[in-house]
């Protein structure tokens, strides 16, 4: 199976996501994930953690079924041993680093306290996923840039491209052409079904033509936004098959250092 890599997806130990306390809990157990995949062509999907106390759980889903989901694990920056627990969560097999500023409440312009991590997950060979929706002070998309810059050892998805901020990722075509920021990557979940057939989406397909393939990731923030609605925004986008193939599938293969 040759399928899609889905870059950011959620399964929780209860087995049902509470999106909207209005709307019945979406099922959301490792099954049904996996169900969701299938569905859609998704060989691989990447699972984060909502929060620290799920790594257990993610490293669970992750060995029951090796061959469909990779996970991810989640410290908070502020815990002094926090180097010391992603090093042992490494270890024990996960692939990489979720942080949300918002939800862990802490700065991404914290680097103080962020910098010894994003270093650490650049030593242990995985890559970082920063949760990116500018708001309350806490997430900021100047901060994943910066840390993405001084940190060119270890590959930084910057998730949700920066919700209602997307277009001051323009810039980065250029830094991008300039052989700057190799290591950062857009993923484009939940912000992409937003803005597909709005008054702002030829604005956002023409930034992430800008962007350009080589730099952007297939992420569906299942079960928080839709797969299936994720996949034809990216196909409205207007890339080439080819360069289609990055996005979806071979941009996460070279971040994950896998083969597949």
């Amino acid at each position: 199976m040759n399928g899609y890599i889905d870059a950011h997806m959620h399964v929780v130990s209860s087995g049902s996501f509470i999106d909207n306390p209005k709307e019945p809990p979406i099922p959301d157990g490792p099954e049904d994930v996996i169900a969701a995949m299938d569905a859609h062509g998704i060989e691989i999907g990447v699972i984060v953690p909502i929060r620290p106390q799920d790594n257990r759980f993610i490293l669970q889903c992750q060995r029951r079924y090796s061959q469909r989901f990779m996970g991810c694990a989640m410290v908070h920056p502020y815990n002094k041993n926090s180097v010391l627990q992603l090093r042992k969560l490494i270890e024990k097999g996960l692939h990489g680093l979720k942080l949300h500023p918002i939800t862990q409440q802490f700065s991404d312009r914290d680097f103080e306290h962020l910098s010894p991590l994003i270093k650490e997950a650049g030593k242990l060979g995985v890559h970082v996923q920063i949760h990116c929706t500018p708001m309350f002070g806490y997430s900021t998309l100047e901060g994943v840039l910066r840390l993405a810059y001084e940190h060119p050892e270890t590959n930084i998805i910057l998730l949700h491209a920066a919700l209602h901020r997307y277009l001051d990722l323009f810039p980065l075509s250029r830094a991008f052409h300039s052989g700057y920021l190799s290591n950062l990557y857009v993923d484009m979940s939940g912000t992409i079904t937003a803005f597909y057939n709005s008054p702002l989406w030829e604005s956002f397909r023409w930034v992430m033509k800008q962007i350009g393939p080589k730099h952007l990731v297939f992420g569906s923030d299942f079960p928080a936004a839709d797969i299936g609605k994720t996949i034809k925004g990216i196909h409205a986008l207007g890339f080439s098959p080819k360069e289609e193939n990055l996005i979806m599938r071979q941009n996460m293969i070279k971040i994950l250092k896998r083969k597949l």
